[in-house]
């Protein structure tokens, strides 16, 4: 799913490509922070990819991830040292959630 293009449209490897590039916008961005906090506004397919990227998640995390709701809410939350060490998702009919919501459990063992 990750590498499939729509006609006329693009896949999530071409919104990572995008994604990227923003990231790097943000950490210029942050060498000299006017902002404690900000938002990005954002359809959820932008925002799942620029978790996956700036997380460091792999192509197997991002297709078993579950799509966001509309108006769904992701929130990175730093620790004391500056670091980003927290992520929830919110919704309107559900309580928030601590992480991304997959479609079954995340193995990151090789078994082969």
């Amino acid at each position: 799913a990750f590498f499939y293009r729509f006609p006329q449209g693009e896949s999530p490897a071409d919104v990572y490509d995008r994604a990227a590039a923003f990231i790097e916008t943000l950490y210029r961005m942050w060498q000299h922070p006017h902002e404690e906090n900000y938002a990005l506004i954002a359809h959820g397919m932008f925002l799942q990819v620029f978790a996956m990227r700036f997380l460091g998640l792999t192509v197997d995390h991002f297709n078993n991830m579950e799509r966001l709701d509309t108006c769904e809410f992701v929130v990175l939350e730093k620790d004391d040292q500056n670091r980003y060490t927290s992520i929830k998702t919110l919704r309107a009919s559900h309580p928030s959630h601590d992480g991304l919501r997959y479609k079954q459990p995340i193995t990151d063992s090789w078994n082969g």
